[in-house]
């Protein structure tokens, strides 16, 4: 059980409770659902995904190794599936599920209908835009892709010449060419995941809204799309600064004279057409001397303590 996934536990043990529910309610058992005790395992929130640079080197591996020395069907195929991965935020379910009548390139969208042969996780259907790098590499592909009954776009070869969907157990040897390129693997052993987490981390840290992310990835609920809020403080920056209040007017001339006028706290001094702030100590020091009082001495900032100064909303 250590191997299974924590939100795999959940979601096999929210199946058996309703399963258990419906037997009783129909009549089928007379005892309570003996899953309705069972603690549930917290899933840890797994965020791996390569930084631009890592992309760049990676995008550029997988095209020479398409079009050098590959000798393996499986590894020409790669290049075009991961690029689908990191552009689009596709599953790999979705990915070998992926028909050829699904995808528009003309349209520039891809119609994600199920995950291998079923639907996709959330349930429903979506509608992905296709990344405009990603189209010429879309319709270089399919040139090359072998015709099969079903069309499918990413199309395993299970033995030279016979193709067949890929099923979960196929990497198409993707760790490896991440390593080749000099990108990381993720620490939870799931590349292709990562590729799904790249696009969405620099799609978030674009600019693109959660909301808009949450619909591209296929989340069914937004709780899921929250472990890459905190890529986003630079959006959110600039959504803070949307935020504008009333700035206090400056305060005129003659309004600051007739503060000083009024003897409050220290006072302004009026000379000239200028307002020059008043110190104490200028004030101390000119009454012991018999010196002028009237004016500050130079970068001495005067105190504020008790000035009564009208301000108004501009």
């Amino acid at each position: 059980m250590s191997s299974v996934a924590a939100a795999s536990v959940v979601q096999t043990l929210a199946i058996l409770s309703k399963l258990f529910n419906w037997a009783r309610k129909v009549g089928l058992i007379d005892c309570a659902n003996p899953v309705s005790g069972v603690e549930r395992p917290r899933p840890t929130p797994s965020l791996d995904y390569l930084d631009a640079a890592e992309v760049g080197r990676v995008l550029a591996h997988l095209q020479y190794l398409k079009t050098t020395y590959v000798t393996s069907w499986n590894t020409r195929a790669l290049c075009p599936m991961a690029a689908a991965a990191i552009y689009c935020g596709l599953r790999k379910g979705e990915l070998f599920g992926l028909r050829w009548t699904d995808v528009h390139l003309d349209a520039a969208r891809m119609d994600v209908w199920r995950s291998y042969t079923l639907l996709p996780k959330s349930g429903k259907p979506r509608h992905v835009p296709i990344h405009p790098d990603l189209v010429p590499v879309l319709r270089a592909w399919r040139k090359e892709c072998p015709e099969m009954k079903e069309g499918l776009v990413f199309p395993v070869e299970a033995e030279p010449g016979r193709f067949r969907m890929g099923i979960a157990e196929d990497s198409l040897g993707i760790a490896q060419a991440l390593t080749e390129a000099g990108a990381h693997l993720p620490a939870d052993g799931k590349p292709w995941h990562m590729l799904r987490h790249t696009f969405a981390a620099h799609a978030v840290m674009s600019g693109a809204s959660l909301y808009a992310v949450q619909k591209l990835l296929g989340h069914a609920t937004p709780q899921l799309t929250q472990r890459y809020a905190h890529l986003a403080t630079s959006f959110m920056a600039a959504e803070v600064a949307r935020i504008a209040f009333p700035r206090p007017r400056t305060a005129t001339v003659d309004e600051l004279a007739e503060a000083a006028d009024d003897g409050v706290g220290h006072g302004w001094a009026k000379e000239g057409t200028s307002d020059v702030p008043v110190n104490d100590a200028a004030n101390d020091n000119g009454a012991a001397e018999g010196g002028n009082s009237s004016v500050s001495p130079e970068g001495v900032e005067p105190s504020t303590n008790g000035l009564r100064v009208r301000c108004s909303a501009s």
